[in-house]
């Protein structure tokens, strides 16, 4: 029985910690939109200790630190990558080919990331 109510309650918060992920994500996209942004434009570089992330709309530049890096979520659109710091990263499947997304997740999963 106890066993029972610990898998619940861990399940719980694997949905809860999955929903907060969504949450910031949408919320800034929202953000976006209230600052007149209608589309953005940036370049994702995965390159050997850090993926390096350039919005060319903003100008703004970051880059993540690999062992930063603490979730992988692979939806049917995108790839979004969550840093420790709250700062997340979006890989737009559509522009990637079959053989590059297979690619990419041997690639991060080498590097100790979970997609």
């Amino acid at each position: 029985m106890l066993g029972g109510i610990y898998l619940l309650s861990l399940v719980l918060l694997m949905l809860l910690y999955r929903a907060q992920l969504n949450r910031a994500v949408k919320a800034n996209i929202i953000r976006m939109k209230q600052f007149g942004v209608t589309s953005f434009s940036f370049t994702t570089t995965f390159e050997e200790e850090a993926v390096r992330s350039q919005n060319h709309t903003t100008n703004a530049e970051i880059s993540v630190k690999y062992s930063d890096i603490i979730r992988a979520v692979d939806t049917k659109k995108v790839m979004i990558l969550f840093a420790r710091t709250g700062q997340f990263l979006m890989v737009f499947k559509n522009l990637l080919k079959a053989e590059e997304q297979t690619a990419l997740k041997i690639f991060l999963s080498g590097k100790n990331i979970k997609v």
